[in-house]
């Protein structure tokens, strides 16, 4: 199992840049935990000075308010690798991160293990600064999803992405629930109930109790807006 979590981090952005017998030296420092869903790893501005890599299942990111609203900024999926804030400067990860599902497994390691492997490898550190640009962009178009998408745009585009995801299979695995899936785009889940059924009755999807059928691509793709 060790050899295949060693392959899957030479994949990923920054540890890609380590040489293997370094990253089995990391890999001996990581510290391993199995959640059930809805585990919080850490709540949101708290200092999480670790870098964690998801094995099995999905760790969400979180953003929630007093009046009990959410939004999930990012769903971490296998081989997704996330930086802690506290990892660059020691301040608190504004997102709460908790497990998307039952039998999630994740890997952590801390700050003071990994730092030193960093400053050793120049590569690998400026690979640390790409990783947190790719974020800065991430969260810049999702303020711009919400600032001026409307709700069924957003919410096509969410499956249009579960497809892709999936490699590209038409038939995709309800893996959220209602309440995830409004989470992700910013709405309430009777609002996205209601836009999937209307998706659904002009024969663009089919849902099922454990599926969404894709039946029309292109017009999915035309309500999100891509080509």
């Amino acid at each position: 199992m060790e050899s295949n979590i060693l392959t899957s981090l030479a994949t990923t952005m920054v540890f890609r840049q380590i040489e293997q017998e370094q990253l089995a030296r990391i890999l001996a420092l990581a510290l391993k935990r199995s959640l059930r869903k809805g585990e919080v790893i850490s709540w949101a501005n708290e200092v999480f000075p670790y870098v964690l890599l998801v094995e099995k299942g999905f760790v969400d990111i979180m953003r929630e308010s007093e009046k009990g609203g959410s939004l999930l900024l990012r769903r971490l999926r296998p081989v997704d690798v996330f930086w802690g804030h506290a990892i660059i400067d020691g301040g608190p990860t504004p997102g709460t991160l908790k497990a998307g599902k039952t039998n999630t497994t994740i890997y952590l390691w801390h700050h003071d293990h990994l730092v030193p492997f960093l400053k050793d490898n120049p590569r690998a550190t400026w690979e640390v600064m790409r990783v947190l640009m790719k974020r800065m962009r991430q969260a810049s178009s999702t303020i711009d999803e919400l600032a001026f998408d409307d709700v069924l745009t957003r919410l096509a585009r969410l499956i249009v992405k579960e497809y892709n995801t999936e490699g590209k299979q038409k038939r995709l695995s309800r893996t959220m629930t209602l309440e995830q899936m409004a989470a992700m785009i910013g709405t309430s889940p009777e609002v996205v109930c209601r836009l999937l059924y209307r998706i659904s009755n002009k024969e663009i999807i089919e849902i099922t109790r454990t599926q969404f059928v894709i039946k029309d691509l292109e017009q999915l793709k035309l309500l999100a807006n891509e080509e």
